[in-house]
């Protein structure tokens, strides 16, 4: 054979002609099959996705419908501090913003049918306080009628924050369980009368649970100006006498962690030996009378009461370490 008919004879090798590599037997079934599943798993996604997108404007819609009818509500704190609540109950009556501080040198006492109780403290001397029903007559009827009980006697001020305020009235603090101190109420509570009475040194208000109308025998006596107070406790009175034994009682020394009980209780007592109604000026009210609806006294309750769980009655403040109890 001639070179020309060996050239001839010789198959094509070149990529156009290399034949197509096999599968094994059945390979374009099985091919077809994984598209098919690949499409269905595709589809799912697909789904999912389209599920998902309306899912969220369904939710968006909500909000933009709902939102303005949320009840948000800003109004500023106890402490001053802007402060927002939240409720969509429409049977909640949603705290409103406080009136402003008065300006106490504009502020005339009214001392007209005022009252006068004395506070002796034993080892300290006494103080005496002038009492307004014209500001709080519910507030001031409960206690007068304690005081003449003799609800207060052998009480001690078991709440001691120097640069604040002095706090006492519970009956608690004649037994030997510190830790209970602060926790102590009549057994009833009087609703709330605040007025624009500011809480300047020397005033006397009842102090409560941190909550509205939760006052019932504890009172404090302001040591200095601390008008962030406003219109969160009720004023009754003010000191017309011995205030020097509100500063004397105010720097004795006190648990300030708490280790013996509740925080800012003096590590000795500070005990009251009797309030007592003295008499009543330019008005013909009887001293300790109750005003109209006025609960009555009952035995000191200790414990806790369905309007607080944990039963401490309180003063607040701005200073970090004024907290309840």
């Amino acid at each position: 054979m001639n070179d020309t008919a060996r050239l001839r004879a010789r198959p094509a090798t070149g990529p156009a002609t290399r034949p197509m590599a096999r599968g094994p037997a059945g390979g374009p079934a099985q091919l077809r099959s994984a598209l098919e599943r690949v499409s269905a798993a595709d589809a799912a996604a697909g789904v999912q996705q389209t599920l998902g997108a309306l899912i969220g404007a369904v939710a968006l819609a909500g909000l933009l419908v709902f939102a303005p009818g949320c009840g948000v509500e800003s109004h500023r704190d106890q402490k001053g501090r802007d402060s927002v609540f939240q409720d969509q109950r429409s049977d909640i009556v949603r705290p409103t913003r406080k009136p402003e501080p008065v300006d106490p040198s504009s502020w005339t006492w009214p001392r007209e049918g005022a009252h006068r109780a004395r506070i002796e403290v034993e080892g300290h001397g006494a103080i005496e306080i002038e009492l307004y029903p014209a500001l709080a007559p519910r507030n001031v009827a409960n206690f007068e009628k304690l005081a003449s009980a003799g609800y207060y006697d052998g009480t001690t001020f078991h709440r001691v924050i120097e640069g604040f305020m002095v706090q006492g009235g519970d009956a608690n603090t004649r037994d030997a369980n510190p830790r209970n101190d602060g926790r102590g109420d009549p057994g009833y509570s009087v609703p709330d009368e605040f007025s624009d009475a500011p809480h300047v040194r020397g005033v006397v208000s009842m102090a409560n649970r941190s909550a509205s109308d939760t006052g019932g025998s504890q009172f404090f006596i302001v040591q200095r100006d601390h008008q962030e107070l406003d219109h969160s406790y009720t004023v009754i009175g003010r000191v017309v006498g011995g205030l020097d034994v509100v500063d004397a009682i105010a720097a004795v020394e006190t648990d300030r962690s708490g280790r013996w009980g509740p925080r800012d209780r003096p590590t000795r007592d500070v005990v009251v030996s009797r309030i007592r109604v003295e008499g009543t000026a330019g008005s013909a009210a009887t001293p300790g009378a109750a005003a109209a609806g006025a609960p009555g006294p009952s035995a000191a309750h200790a414990g806790s009461t369905a309007a607080d769980p944990t039963g401490a009655e309180s003063t607040r403040t701005a200073t970090a370490r004024a907290g309840t109890g």
